[in-house]
């Protein structure tokens, strides 16, 4: 009878021991897998750069687009390369109506935002589309970083030689809406004709310059005159 308690008792005493070391083989398995998963997702954050993007109105006499150009952040303060800017994305902007000013009971197609002179009331939904389309596809946690600047050439040349006031409450209106949007909002501004060589050079050159200089987000006017 002793014999056989002393027996049950080595058992016992054997299967907590085992328990014991299976449940430490366990623990240092599950802390194994959790340091290499760790180890695993700072590595793919330092390798896989952020993604920058730029929102750029390219305003013509006839009608304006919206170009979104992304690159990867690889470099210091997120500078990219003339080479990894590309193109993500480009929105034209759809034409409005408006009372005509000068017949009674008529109306005008507003394709250029010249053409909003007297109807600057319409402008926010002459660009709500595309800024929608540019919140939806550039990723939430880059929508502070990036840069939204818009760029006007011959209508607003034109526009500001007729009357200059109007002009300028435009460009009041577009800041305005640009600033309701989660972007970094840059510049709204006229280019001259020596800028604007066509449409695509001007863009691309001037995100470029852009994405090579400073990065600093703070009102740099990359559209000169």
């Amino acid at each position: 009878m002793d014999d056989q308690q002393q027996s049950r008792t080595r058992q016992n005493r054997i299967r907590s021991i085992i328990n014991f070391m299976q449940g430490i083989a366990v623990t240092l398995f599950t802390f194994a897998v959790i340091v290499a998963i760790y180890i695993t997702v700072i590595y793919r954050a330092r390798v896989t750069p952020f993604i920058n993007y730029a929102i750029v109105f390219d305003a013509g006499s006839s009608h304006t687009e919206m170009f979104v150009y992304h690159w990867p952040a690889d470099k210091s303060d997120g500078l990219g390369t003339t080479s990894s800017v590309n193109e993500f994305f480009v929105c034209p902007l759809a034409a409005r109506y408006g009372n005509d000013p000068k017949k009674e009971g008529d109306s005008i197609k507003l394709k250029a935002i010249s053409d909003f002179e007297q109807h600057l009331d319409l402008l926010d939904n002459y660009f709500r589309p595309c800024l929608k389309k540019a919140v939806s596809e550039i990723p939430s946690n880059r929508h502070k970083f990036s840069p939204i600047f818009l760029g006007a050439t011959a209508g607003m040349r034109l526009s500001r030689l007729q009357n200059a006031t109007r002009a300028n409450q435009i460009f009041e209106k577009i800041r305005e809406i640009f600033s309701n949007y989660p972007f970094q909002f840059v510049t709204a501004r006229q280019v001259s004709f020596k800028t604007k060589i066509t449409n695509y050079f001007l863009i691309k050159s001037s995100i470029q310059r852009y994405v090579i200089s400073r990065f600093s987000y703070k009102h740099y006017e990359i559209i000169y005159r």
